[in-house]
């Protein structure tokens, strides 16, 4: 059996039923009424489905990480929902390619397109004729710097300018038809840099990322096995640890603070409290096999 018949046989298998949708948005993101949602406001609800994942499904390397390295592989479809209804979470190649299949069988209109975040790829989402016929929203939950809502990408030249937590970005849309995702710097408001770029006119399947995920999996160079990571938020506050450093935000500002964790023992007992949906095994495996110091 060749590669590319094997992807496309797996391919397949990334598929949500309607069962399955409606059991994860109402017993793991505690949201109700999903049918009535839908027919409600479509935009409305999907907006929720993105806000309410930031809130529930972590960014992270945690699982992966405890693992030994020998045996660290591109997951299984089954394998990337067991974690999702878990609320392990994952990275962009699992919590993004989850979330399609969620929005597909709700009735969604969906494909892929590749993004280059900073310099590394991710999995990119864009949700069709959700406003009027031809319409394009890019959504991303599987990011650790978020969007929170459905991004119109309609727009012809720059989108508007879009405040998140401690956050503001924008999208450019280049001559070559490549989007740049745009943050502001946090030293200087009229400073932006380049923190992603989108093909979203390069629409793909799922098994366009297997090869590369499965590179990203077993390469124990990869910074994500090899260095602890996880962020969430909780309403509009940010909280990532990176490593033995933690940053979160803090209202009325939202500005950045951090500070550096010195033991094994505070990383594990802090990511068993803000993150007590993984086993205390999994965590002090994590922290035994990742690269602190």
């Amino acid at each position: 059996m060749s590669d590319v018949k094997g992807y496309q046989q797996e391919a397949a298998a990334y598929h949500l039923t309607e069962k399955e949708a409606h059991s994860f948005i109402e017993n793991v993101l505690s949201l109700t009424d999903v049918s009535q949602n839908l027919l409600d406001d479509k935009l409305a609800f999907l907006d929720k489905l993105i806000y309410t994942m930031h809130q529930t499904i972590p960014f992270q390397s945690v699982y992966r990480c405890s693992i030994p390295s020998k045996d660290r592989h591109r997951p299984s479809f089954s394998l990337i929902k067991e974690h999702m209804f878990k609320k392990y979470g994952g990275t962009c190649k699992t919590t993004q390619t989850f979330f399609k299949c969620l929005l597909d069988a709700l009735g969604y209109k969906t494909d892929f397109f590749p993004i280059t975040v900073l310099g590394q790829e991710h999995v990119g989402i864009i949700v069709h004729d959700l406003t009027f016929q031809g319409s394009k929203h890019v959504v991303d939950v599987g990011c650790v710097y978020p969007t929170f809502t459905a991004i119109p990408f309609n727009f012809e030249r720059e989108s508007e300018i879009y405040r998140v937590s401690f956050l503001k970005y924008k999208f450019v849309r280049r001559a070559d038809g490549i989007v740049e995702w745009l943050h502001q710097s946090r030293s200087d408001e009229n400073d932006w840099f380049g923190y992603a770029e989108m093909e979203v006119t390069n629409l793909v399947t799922v098994s366009y990322f297997f090869e590369t995920t499965e590179r990203d999996f077993s390469d124990p160079s990869n910074q994500l096995n090899r260095i602890l990571r996880i962020s969430h938020y909780n309403g509009n506050c940010f909280l990532c640890v990176k490593h033995n450093i933690v940053k979160w935000s803090e209202d009325p500002q939202q500005k950045l603070l951090s500070k550096r964790v010195d033991t094994k023992e505070e990383i594990e007992t802090m990511l068993h409290e803000e993150f007590p949906q993984f086993p205390i095994e999994i965590i002090k495996q994590c922290v035994s096999n990742t690269l602190l110091t």
